[in-house]
């Protein structure tokens, strides 16, 4: 599975992801970043073999929402007609258990260095 997480993060990242605190990341309306990590999920409140990979969200005043997330397998997934199939990251905040899913593309790197705090 990681194998996956880390070949589906490089091919949504235009820098190749390499080492345990590899990361991508998103801007969000709260003006800070959706933050995946390579990290195993050490979430108490979170399943892990559904959520198996570290998360944060974080938010312009500083807050930190701390969760999980995968990213499903598209192998799997049936085409149809004039249809595309979207990589998808499930994000679970481990405090109050909302899932919140993003496309895979939107994360990337380079979304990392707009905040130099992460």
């Amino acid at each position: 599975m990681i194998k996956l997480l880390i070949a589906t993060l490089t091919l949504i990242s235009t820098t190749a992801l390499a080492g345990p605190h590899a990361k991508v990341c998103l801007a969000n309306e709260a003006g800070g970043l959706v933050v995946l990590t390579a990290e195993k999920c050490d979430a108490t409140t979170v399943d892990h073999k559904l959520f198996p990979y570290s998360a944060y969200a974080t938010e312009s005043n500083g807050t930190i929402h701390h969760g999980c997330y995968n990213i499903p397998s598209t192998k799997d997934a049936k085409k149809q007609p004039n249809t595309r199939i979207i990589p998808l990251v499930n994000y679970q905040d481990s405090t109050d258990g909302e899932i919140i899913t993003f496309q895979a593309e939107w994360f990337t790197t380079e979304a990392c260095k707009l905040h130099t705090e992460i």
